[in-house]
């Protein structure tokens, strides 16, 4: 497809924060509380029995175990941290496995809920699409762990209807919490400045994302880029969440008849829409580089190109047929020998294909390592820096100094919704190994 188109412990009582106009009915103040303190005792079922039933309870409270519910509070913070991953932000099995695995190793004993408070007079940017949207109340609460560290954090809980679509550090300052409190009191620069940077952070910063898009079509907090490139980034987020299944953007890509000349599902699922303030663009057959205000600071030329990845390279092509690299500003970095080649750097190396091998490049272009084999294609590279490799028949799995990690005998696969490269051996179910694309 060339061209896309379709752009509040409960007691007797419970805390209200200041009255304002965005005032909601008293049952739905009560539920949004209701379903808040039912996921913090299935949590603490979950942990200290490890009963499978508590964790579909906690699915069906966390958008219906549909759609996920992502997390991103100083627990989640501290599993990103401890893993190496390159993004805090994670779906909510991904979050209860690792803390279920706290609690088995001791390292975590019990965590709870308390202090429910809701944030009536809190509003958030959003484009009404139906009369049957629910709108969304904010309910903070005290996260107490208990374990070799114990600290109190405090959780700001995004209740929609009978589900938490989001859980959100409400101690950070570069926070989606924050970033609404700015916008609560129409400071939309400052707003806008942070969900920018949130919906760059990860692809499934999705909630993130539709604050940014519903600011950008709005207008709001966001003179200094051009209606253009709004309208681009818009469409970007957007189309890239039919992918992964998120209602919100994708019913604002279909509302206002959002498209992007020249590109795929796949290749705006795969990469984020600039590096920099930058991005490369494309018209007849022909690409460049944008910056925020519209101007071209690298003219149209004949051939192909990438999106810019988030090391700021683009892979280009003259003919379509062999591949190479630019930089964000144009300039050429490597040239077009490759039939294969992917825009990120890697401990200073890249990675390409040609003639059936993989090799392993300098950042100047220099082979560094060349191996032999039946190679087809660089699929995914993950977001601890490994390549899934395609050899022959197999995906394979190695790093960027060319060492093969796994050997690609079992079943791969691939989910959009997630952004998980799944590896599990044949007849059984659970993955033993579990990656994440990166952007």
């Amino acid at each position: 497809m060339n061209n896309l188109r379709t752009f509040l412990a409960l007691s007797s009582a419970f805390i209200l924060s200041p009255v304002a106009a965005n005032v909601q009915s008293t049952s739905d103040i009560t539920r949004a509380v209701d379903i808040v303190d039912s996921y913090n005792s299935n949590l603490k079922g979950f942990i200290n029995e490890g009963e499978v039933e508590y964790l579909e309870n906690i699915d069906q409270l966390l958008r219906g175990g549909k759609i996920k519910c992502v997390i991103n509070n100083r627990l989640s913070k501290s599993f990103a941290q401890e893993k190496q991953w390159g993004t805090q932000t994670m779906h909510s099995d991904t979050y209860h496995n690792e803390l279920s695995n706290h609690h088995d190793n001791g390292t975590i004993a019990s965590v709870g809920l308390s202090g429910y408070q809701v944030l009536i007079d809190w509003v958030e940017p959003r484009i009404k699409i139906s009369d049957f949207e629910q709108p969304t109340l904010f309910v903070s609460a005290k996260m107490n762990v208990i374990g070799q560290q114990n600290y109190e954090s405090n959780d700001l809980f995004f209740v929609q209807g009978d589900h938490i679509v989001m859980i959100d550090d409400f101690d950070a300052q570069e926070s989606l919490s924050k970033a609404l409190e700015y916008y609560k009191d129409n400071n939309y620069n400052e707003a806008f400045r942070i969900f920018q940077k949130l919906a760059y952070t990860s692809r499934n910063a999705r909630q993130a994302q539709y604050y940014y898009v519903v600011m950008l079509i709005k207008g709001q907090g966001c003179d200094h880029i051009s209606k253009k490139i709004r309208d681009m980034e818009a469409a970007w987020f957007s189309l890239g969440a039919y992918k992964a299944g998120h209602k919100d953007l994708s019913d604002l890509a279909t509302k206002f008849s959002m498209s992007i000349k020249g590109a795929t599902f796949d290749s705006i699922w795969l990469y984020r829409p600039s590096y920099d303030g930058r991005r490369a663009v494309r018209k007849k057959g022909k690409y460049g580089i944008m910056d925020n205000s519209g101007r071209m600071i690298f003219d149209y030329h004949e051939g192909y190109c990438s999106p810019i990845s988030p090391d700021g390279y683009a892979t280009v092509s003259a003919d379509g047929r062999t591949w190479g690299l630019m930089d964000s500003f144009g300039n050429q970095v490597i040239q077009f020998d490759y039939y294969n080649i992917v825009p990120y750097l890697v401990y200073d190396k890249f990675m390409a294909v040609k003639d059936e091998s993989l090799y392993i490049l300098s950042k100047t272009g220099v082979p560094l390592r060349i191996i032999d084999g039946a190679f087809k294609e660089i699929r995914f590279v993950t977001e601890d820096n490994l390549a899934i490799v395609i050899n022959g028949n197999k995906a394979q799995l190695y790093d960027f100094a060319g060492n093969l990690i796994d050997e690609g005998l079992c079943n791969v696969t691939h989910s959009y919704m997630s952004g998980e490269i799944r590896f599990t051996n044949p007849n059984e179910t659970t993955p033993y190994r579990t990656l994440s694309v990166r952007w």
